[in-house]
């Protein structure tokens, strides 16, 4: 039924292709296990279960998975196939974001998070790396969520297995303090705390805890300090900083009562800048804060804050990346000169 046109990315577990259904005559895109993982049973437990879960949700700004089956022993998912490029590929680009940018593109993405809460499911790896802004025709800007490979479902126990004991599951830099603890019941307000960080990055073009070590990292996300956002950043209000701060409480109880509510609070924000009597200068470079009290990975932002960092009406570039499907462990975006059809 599916025709490979072409590899769009690899990773350790997997390969994407570029596909053509032929049915349909349709571009997808398809997501294969390598084959010397294949005959892993829970890789394929794993990877059908991914499937599943991502099949579950029908979200206009979730990735959509079409089909999943097995050929000739190996287990493949079928995505709509998708041009733009990843939160993280802006990010690297731009430094930092404009405010209602960021508030554009956080908030659909908190609407997707918070459907698939309300189906029992919860991320577990939220990351710059898994939020896409797919290009679409009219060449409007539209975020999804991807990678649901280590979701779980929160209303069920049959899957835990596949994880193993007190497995640290998600990207380091983004877990919960109740996930950097190895806790195995994480719910809908771990996926919050992420969403939490990913705000912070997108203001300060920084993580709030870097270390060089992975225990160093995980000490501080648990009992570390973290520079407020609006001690980076003169324009964050107090508002808004609020509002990254409730959603990064290390207590689950002190965060917001839902995703949803958080979208809420974003929405609610006013492009108002800190007023003179409490706004405050940047402080020195990234590489002068201590690891773990703020530490970057990303310089300064080249974009100017009172642009639009989306610009929806802003013509494609002639070689817009793409990444396709789930992105876990696959490599850098590939380039594709045509835009979406």
């Amino acid at each position: 039924r599916y025709e490979i046109v072409r590899e769009l990315g690899a990773g350790g577990m997997g390969t994407v292709y570029e596909a053509r259904h032929l049915d349909l005559d349709k571009r997808v895109a398809v997501k294969v296990v390598k084959a010397e993982v294949a005959g892993n049973p829970e890789v394929r437990a794993r990877f059908v279960r991914e499937g599943r879960i991502a099949a579950r949700l029908r979200h206009p700004n979730v990735v959509d998975v079409t089909d999943v089956g097995v050929h000739e022993g190996v287990p493949y998912l079928v995505m709509e196939f998708l041009e733009g490029e990843s939160l993280a590929a802006m990010l690297a680009r731009e430094g930092v974001l404009p405010v209602p940018a960021i508030v554009e593109i956080l908030v659909p993405v908190c609407a997707a998070v918070a459907a698939a809460h309300i189906e029992g499911i919860v991320h577990r790896d939220l990351k710059p790396e898994n939020l896409f802004l797919a290009r679409m025709r009219d060449g409007s800007v539209v975020p999804k969520v991807l990678d649901f490979g280590i979701s779980k479902l929160a209303d069920t126990s049959a899957t835990h297995g596949l994880t193993g004991t007190a497995a640290l599951l998600g990207t380091p830099s983004y877990l919960s303090p109740e996930q950097a603890l190895g806790a195995r019941d994480v719910d809908a307000r771990s996926d919050q705390f992420a969403l939490g960080v990913i705000l912070y990055e997108c203001c300060t073009g920084r993580l709030p805890f870097e270390h060089e070590t992975l225990f160093g990292l995980l000490h501080a996300i648990v009992g570390g300090h973290f520079v407020p956002p609006g001690q980076l950043r003169a324009d964050v209000s107090e508002d808004f900083e609020a509002v990254i701060l409730r959603a990064m409480a290390r207590d689950p109880s002190a965060r917001f009562d839902s995703v949803g509510s958080l979208a809420a609070a974003l929405r609610q924000l006013e492009p108002s800048p800190r007023s003179p009597a409490t706004a405050r200068e940047p402080l020195p470079p990234a590489a002068d804060i201590e690891p773990g009290r703020g530490a970057s990975k990303r310089s300064w932002g080249r974009t100017t804050l009172g642009q639009s960092a989306l610009s929806l009406d802003r013509p494609a570039p002639p070689q817009p990346s793409v990444r396709v499907g789930w992105s876990s462990g696959f490599s850098s975006p590939v380039h594709s000169s045509s835009l979406p059809c």
